[in-house]
């Protein structure tokens, strides 16, 4: 959804104001799900961690959890880099807190940190949006992105791959 969101906002050659509307609310929707997720996950680890700990060290480390429960899953790795991207599909995560707690303390780790500069910088973060020394870059990314797009789609010569759910209506 995200990807779209991107596209419709970002490289249509062509504006196309209700696909940019529907993926951009879907994108708010699921921001919407997911912080309701961790919003339960802590309740939860609260209920279930936070006891034992207290009775261990005396004070609770972290009441952060992660998308499928007090464990980083694959799952959190996945949903990562949308949530990092998310201000270049026009959605601001600072309206989901729980999603802005989650984030940050996953983009504060340095094994995030360190893939987010392999193989080369990533170059869609907030950064990208908010930096004003960069936008001539992303502005010509803008412009020739969504041309490159069309250009390659028009180029294709091959056939489209049917799938079974083609014919699932018939």
């Amino acid at each position: 959804m995200v990807g779209q969101a991107v596209y419709f906002n970002r490289y249509a050659v062509e504006p196309v104001p209700y696909a940019s509307l529907r993926y951009t609310s879907e994108c708010r929707r699921l921001n919407h799900v997911l912080n309701k997720q961790l919003v339960s996950n802590t309740l939860k680890f609260r209920e279930k961690i936070i006891p034992k700990l207290e009775l261990i060290l005396e004070k609770p480390q972290s009441t952060s959890p992660f998308v499928a429960g007090d464990r980083m899953t694959i799952a959190d790795f996945a949903i990562f880099i949308f949530s990092h991207s998310s201000l270049w599909a026009g959605i601001d995560i600072n309206e989901y807190p729980h999603l802005k707690t989650w984030h940050d303390s996953l983009a504060q780790r340095p094994a995030f940190q360190k893939a987010l500069q392999i193989p080369v910088p990533y170059q869609f973060s907030e950064e990208a949006v908010t930096n004003p020394d960069a936008q001539d870059f992303y502005k010509t990314l803008r412009k020739y992105g969504g041309q490159f797009i069309k250009a390659a789609t028009d180029q294709w010569q091959g056939e489209v791959v049917p799938v079974p759910s083609d014919h699932a209506n018939y």
